[in-house]
C-alpha cells in the first residue's frame, strides 16, 4: 500500500480506478453500494466483509457527496508529488509491505518505495489493499528492530 508518487508506478487498475474517481452517488444506499463494490475489488478476499464496509460507510458519510476520507487520500496522492529523494534519506530501518493483489495501487509503488529507503527490506504479500490479518505475525516478524510488546506485557 505504499509509493513514491512518482507517476509511473503504483496505478490502480482500470476497474478500480472508474469506480475509485467516479461520484459516490446521490443517495446513502448508493455511496455504500458503491464503497463496497470498491473495496471487494482491492480488498484481499479473506478479509473483505460487506457488512463492515457499509457500517463504516454509513458512519463517516457526512454529505451525499465525496466521503472526507477518500477526499483527503486522494488529494494527498495527487498534490505531493514524488517523495523519491526524500526517501533516499532515510537513515532508519524499514519494512516495506505491500500487497501482490493490491488493485489500488499495484505492487510497483512497494518495489519502488523499497528501491528508493537505503537498505530497506520488501516483502510482497499476497493481500489487496489492506492488512489482511493472516500476515500480521510475519509483518512483526520481519519488522527490522522492531520490539514486539505482548498485552499485559510490563515494557
Amino acid at each position: 500500500m505504499s509509493t513514491t508518487g512518482d507517476p509511473d508506478v503504483a496505478q490502480a487498475s482500470v476497474e478500480v480506478g472508474a469506480l475509485f474517481y467516479a461520484p459516490p452517488g446521490h443517495d446513502r444506499e448508493t455511496v455504500i453500494a458503491r464503497s463496497q463494490a470498491l473495496e471487494e475489488l482491492y480488498t484481499s478476499p479473506s478479509e473483505y466483509d460487506a457488512q463492515r464496509t457499509a457500517t463504516r460507510v454509513g458512519r463517516r458519510l457526512r454529505s451525499l457527496f465525496l466521503p472526507p476520507w477518500r477526499r483527503a487520500s486522494t488529494r494527498g496522492r495527487h498534490r505531493v508529488g514524488s517523495r523519491a529523494e526524500r526517501l533516499r534519506t532515510t537513515k532508519v530501518p524499514a519494512l516495506v509491505v505491500h500487497g501482490d493483489a493490491d488493485t489500488l495501487i499495484d505492487i510497483s509503488g512497494g518495489i519502488r518505495t523499497a528501491e528508493c529507503i537505503p537498505g530497506a527490506l520488501c516483502r510482497n504479500l499476497g493481500m489487496g489493499h489492506d492488512l489482511a490479518k493472516r500476515y500480521w505475525e510475519t509483518i512483526v516478524a520481519e519488522s527490522p528492530n522492531t520490539p514486539v510488546r505482548r498485552r499485559g506485557a510490563n515494557h
